[in-house]
């Protein structure tokens, strides 16, 4: 039995290696490791897509791309499961390795699209190559997901000033580039000869580092000009433990007036040893009560709009929402509050849009109520 389990993982190791490598390659590549990595993580893919002619093999090939680079980019869904959502471990698991299976599964099917294609018109080198990058590029663009996560960001992580042609072309045009660059370096590893090939990597250092040059020229006036005024902030971050937040949330136990009293109080030595401060920064879900307009006049507001009033500084925090009491069917919502000294009976709000699986609300559960009832320790936010 032993044996057969090792003559299998060395058949499917020597069948998928390069799709393994270009997982690994890609999950290592994102926001906080070292970004060179964009720039060959999927070539290893792609050059097994040149060799599989198999359509069921070159999906798999993308699926376990897919799957182990979801795992190690996304490896947090199991912990907010797990933290948030009050699963076993065992269960949180299960759903981070059910979340990596189908989240990028553009990866297989455009690698499916291309062997197609190939199928019915046979081309001619580098056009395959060029159809790879295109094809996964405009799969991404419309696979659902839980928030664009692609290359492009990357630039901005790694502080390269290629970043900057987003104003033109967006993070998902730089993804596009960095993408056909994965293309160009596989290709120049097929030239044939050395000279060839050190050649076609000249060219490719040559074309990459111009397109950083016009980043730099290119960067906001903002960052080339000085600004006729400016505003001071205070950034405010208390040590809260998660099962805190929770129980605020769920208005158990004095949790927020608690929670708000400790804010306040670092607040109030932030504002002693920088008494010219405008604007004061809480985190998400820092006051974790309701800001909006028909609660202003309850006690815990008052207290938040006093304290802001008397020191006649702006506050922009974290902060819950709900509908008012009219409403069909009131929705909380995970949002944002601005107030100012000069308007206190006015807060703007902000209600947040994408929300965070299992800890901002659990999936199917619009479809299926009766998850709700089962489940009541997640959120169940509503979406702005």
């Amino acid at each position: 039995m032993i044996l057969f389990f090792a003559r299998a993982s060395m058949e499917f190791f020597k069948r998928y290696k390069w799709p393994l490598l270009s997982g690994l390659l890609v999950g290592f590549s994102y926001i906080p490791m070292p970004g060179l990595f964009v720039l060959f993580c999927y070539s290893p893919l792609w050059f097994f897509a040149r060799q599989e002619k198999s359509l069921k093999r070159l999906f798999w090939g993308g699926w376990w791309t897919q799957f182990l680079l979801s795992l190690i980019g996304f490896h947090w869904i199991g912990y907010t499961a797990r933290e948030y959502g009050g699963f076993p471990i065992w269960f949180s698991t299960l759903v981070l390795f059910a979340f990596a299976s189908f989240v990028h599964l553009y990866i297989p099917l455009s690698l499916v699209a291309f062997g197609w294609l190939r199928r019915k018109w046979p081309w001619s080198s580098p056009l395959p190559l060029i159809t790879l990058p295109l094809l996964h590029s405009v799969a991404e663009r419309f696979w659902p997901s839980l928030f664009p996560w692609h290359l492009g960001y990357t630039t901005l992580w790694n502080r390269w000033p290629i970043f900057q042609l987003s104003d033109w072309i967006g993070f998902a045009g730089i993804s596009t580039i960095l993408l056909l660059a994965n293309a160009y370096w596989l290709w120049t590893l097929q030239r044939g000869s050395r000279v060839k090939m050190g050649g076609a990597i000249l060219v490719g250092l040559l074309a990459f580092g111009l397109l950083n040059v016009i980043g730099a020229w290119h960067r906001p006036v903002s960052t080339r000009t000085t600004t006729s005024s400016s505003v001071k902030i205070l950034v405010v971050q208390a040590n809260i433990d998660n099962a805190d937040k929770v129980m605020a949330e769920k208005g158990r136990g004095g949790y927020q007036q608690e929670i708000t009293r400790r804010f306040l109080r670092l607040t109030e030595l932030g504002l002693g040893e920088h008494p010219d401060t405008q604007l004061v920064v809480w985190p998400e879900t820092a006051y974790a009560d309701s800001l909006d307009q028909f609660r202003l006049g309850d006690f815990h507001q008052q207290r938040l709009i006093q304290f802001f009033t008397a020191h006649k500084v702006a506050l922009f925090t974290g902060a819950y929402s709900v509908d008012p009491p009219e409403s069909e069917r009131r929705k909380s919502y995970n949002g944002a509050a601005l107030f100012s000294p000069q308007r206190p009976l006015e807060v703007e709000m902000y209600h947040k849009t994408h929300l965070l699986m299992f800890g901002e609300y659990l999936p199917f559960a619009e479809t299926f109520p009766i998850l709700e009832k089962w489940l009541p320790f997640i959120a169940g936010f509503g979406r702005g």
